[in-house]
């Protein structure tokens, strides 16, 4: 069965991963036990690349079909465990998988090469699982390790096993969903009034491109966030000259976002920066400042037609705002910088030592 590879609705789509053992016709087959199955893609990854993919994106048509297959329990096919998440929520935390611990190592020719490959990357890695990869005619074992920074010194140092007949190995790092999803795009639309609602926006906006989702700002019922599939659909409409909606002039502008979301968030709403997570082997960067979130001044939506009425706010009151809202970011910054300085301290340290021990591993395996 030959499936579309383009995803039509993120939020119906799930990510489905630990999948380069099972061929796509029992994937597809056990997924169609939940409701019928729209689409079964790898984002836009490259064909040469495909052989060392250890996920694929499923689309269901209907919500219904969607919810019955999340609120399973336990998903798996012949004993091999699925990891199942949201395609929503895997754009928010791509940290929430295991891919980037996960090596391909090949091609096996020999039953014995099974076993020389596991216990040579075991001297490194004890605890790392493995199994057999038959996505194209070649067979390739896939090995996770424990730790991503296994993986980042094998890969940076290509160690790779040596058999008596001199037998060629590669090594390939397991393609990563971030690298070849399919990316949406956001467009702040300004100058709404009272008469104006989601739904109209909703159906306005449809007759154009596709929309994903569409909501208006709490904090700022004159200006709304509208999501599209595709961000060349964005770039087509900022270049529209002017859009007139129920008598409202509307200006638009991108949304620059990091990672796209398929569902109304706080986003949209100022607030105070988050401080910096600890990832598993690394520091992720500082929080940005959130200044492209403040809310445009009314004078501005508004100046494509003079004709219409401003809402002129007084300078004073804005700039005091403004100054009051940056003092909070300074002061945020200034606080977690001194809490975070000894985390990231300890941090290094750890990192130091788990990059002695790793090298002190793969000189003994060299023995």
């Amino acid at each position: 069965m030959n499936m579309p590879c383009t995803i039509h609705d993120p939020s119906l789509c799930v990510y489905i991963g630990n999948i380069s053992s099972i061929d796509e016709q029992s994937l597809l087959t056990y997924c169609a036990k939940f409701g019928t199955i729209l689409s079964c893609s790898i984002g836009n990854c490259p064909d040469e690349q495909r052989s060392f993919c250890d996920f694929r994106f499923v689309e269901f048509t209907t919500k219904q079909d969607f919810d019955a297959f999340l609120n399973f329990p336990q998903h798996g096919i012949d004993s091999i465990k699925l990891d199942v998440k949201t395609y929503a929520n895997l754009l928010k935390n791509f940290e929430l998988l295991n891919i980037d611990r996960k090596l391909f190592v090949g091609p096996i020719i020999y039953q014995k090469d099974i076993k020389t490959v596991t216990q040579f990357y075991k001297t490194i890695d004890p605890s790392l699982c493995h199994c057999l990869s038959r996505q194209t005619d070649e067979v390739y074992i896939l090995i996770e390790f424990s730790s991503r920074q296994y993986l980042r010194t094998i890969i940076q140092q290509q160690t790779i096993p040596k058999t008596i007949d001199n037998q060629i190995f590669t090594i390939h790092a397991a393609v990563h969903p971030k690298d070849h999803i399919l990316v949406a795009g956001k467009l702040r639309v300004h100058g709404l009034t009272e008469k104006i609602s989601e739904e109209i926006l909703l159906e306005y906006f449809n007759k154009r491109a596709h929309v994903l989702t569409c909501h208006i700002v709490p904090d700022d019922p004159k200006c709304a966030i509208i999501e599209f599939d595709d961000a060349n659909t964005v770039d087509k409409l900022l270049e529209t000259p002017k859009l007139r909606l129920h008598g409202a002039n509307l200006l638009l502008n991108k949304v620059q976002d990091d990672l796209h979301s398929t569902s109304p968030s706080n986003d949209d709403k100022f607030s105070e920066p988050a401080s910096p997570e600890i990832s598993e082997c690394s520091w992720t960067s500082p929080p940005r400042a959130v200044v492209n979130q403040c809310p445009l001044p009314k004078s501005v939506v508004t100046t494509m037609d003079v004709a219409d009425e401003i809402d002129m706010k007084p300078a004073k009151g804005l700039f005091e705002r403004f100054a009051n809202e940056f003092e909070q970011i300074r002061n945020e910054y200034t606080k977690k910088f001194n809490q975070d300085r000894i985390l990231i301290e300890q941090e290094l340290n750890r990192i130091v030592n788990e990059e002695r021990i790793i090298v002190e591993k793969f000189e003994y395996s060299r023995m």
